[in-house]
């Protein structure tokens, strides 16, 4: 059975996709990329939940 597709759990996932959507509003022309990989860094992401964000978190 494939787990894509399904966030890993962790709190720091949530910040993070809180923090994304923020800075969406704030910058909207801001790189999808730049963004997913300086929120790994700044909620200390795993390597599986930046391919989470990479994978699922859609631009609005």
């Amino acid at each position: 059975m494939s787990q894509e597709g399904i966030p890993p759990k962790g709190d720091a996932l949530r910040r993070a996709l809180q923090w994304l959507a923020e800075q969406r509003v704030t910058d909207p022309k801001a790189s999808r990329a730049k963004l997913i990989s300086e929120a790994g860094q700044r909620f200390d992401l795993s390597p599986a939940e930046e391919e989470f964000l990479f994978g699922n978190w859609k631009e609005s």
